[in-house]
């Protein structure tokens, strides 16, 4: 997921990332932490959105597996599919996760 990321990063400094599911929040926890390393310049400029449809998930990833809040990083909470067709216009993000 990262390398998709960094091509993303190669055609636009500021690509936009969409996470469908937030489960554990792994991906989002990494990309956004990788992403304020030093030796990390082709992450930086990232903005992520994850959408994850239970709230309680998110607050499990904050309470005991150490998701905070990330600059850069947006959390809705909502049905992947319902958030993709009322709230996303085309050419929105340059990757869907």
């Amino acid at each position: 997921q990262m390398e998709f990321v960094r091509q993303a990063w190669a055609k636009d400094k500021s690509p936009r990332v969409l996470v469908i599911g937030g489960g554990g929040y792994t991906f989002p926890r990494y990309m956004m932490e990788m992403r304020d390393q030093p030796n990390a310049a082709e992450y930086r400029g990232t903005r992520l959105d994850v959408v994850e449809i239970d709230p309680g998930v998110t607050k499990v990833a904050r309470d005991h597996l150490g998701l905070k809040d990330y600059e850069g990083m947006h959390v809705v909470h909502m049905d992947g599919r319902q958030f993709i067709d009322e709230r996303v216009e085309p050419g929105t993000y340059d990757l869907v996760i």
